[in-house]
């Protein structure tokens, strides 16, 4: 199987508890939506208990409080129901480096291994089908394209955005011939940094 229209994809965006660089976080929303052909084909949402306290600080960003997922199910409840779900799909976001570090790291501490599949992300896509943008962070792009966030730095809700982003991306590197295939559009949207530290 080497066509686009034969692949199944997996936009997964993450919320977290803390953005610190010094130790792991851990993820307190996980969404992911899967897509085939321009179309939605699944939903997988949930507010995830991360046992530890959120930060104020992406509690200002995200809105997710302590309370929120006080009695929320814990990664472990929920971890091989999101394997079942995105099982043999290819998965996409919207800075890999991020959310694979931390899906990883969290499928790790449950004991299961880490994502063995391909993996797109957006922005190396974005790059390539539309150079020379100010911005290519998620807002930036929904501004281009002139689309509306249902909620953004919510977990869904950029799963939402970045689905859009990713197709528009597919057609444009159709159109100007850069992408024919699977294994074209799974190198134009490769980050080598996702794959070394994940």
């Amino acid at each position: 199987m080497n066509r686009i229209e034969d692949a199944v994809f997996c936009i997964l965006d993450l919320e977290t508890a803390s953005m610190s660089n010094t130790r792991p976080t851990r993820i307190c929303e996980i969404g992911a939506i899967k897509t085939a052909g321009g179309g939605e084909v699944g939903r997988f949402q949930s507010l995830v208990n991360p046992e530890e306290p959120i930060s104020p600080d992406v509690r200002n960003i995200h809105g997710i409080s302590d309370e929120m997922v006080r009695e929320a199910p814990k990664f472990a409840d929920i971890a091989a129901a999101f394997r079942d779900f995105s099982r043999g799909t290819v998965l996409v976001a919207h800075n890999t480096a991020f959310d694979m570090a931390v899906l990883n790291q969290e499928l790790r501490r449950v004991g299961l291994s880490k994502w063995q599949g391909a993996s797109i992300d957006t922005i190396r896509l974005a790059r390539k089908a539309f150079s020379g943008l100010p911005s290519y962070g998620l807002d930036g792009l929904s501004s281009f394209f002139e689309l509306k966030f249902s909620e953004r730095h919510r977990s869904i809700g950029d799963c939402e955005m970045t689905l859009q982003v990713f197709w528009r991306c597919v057609a444009r590197l159709k159109e100007i011939e850069k992408v024919r295939t699977l294994t074209d559009l799974l190198e134009a949207g490769r980050n080598l940094r996702a794959e070394r530290i994940a």
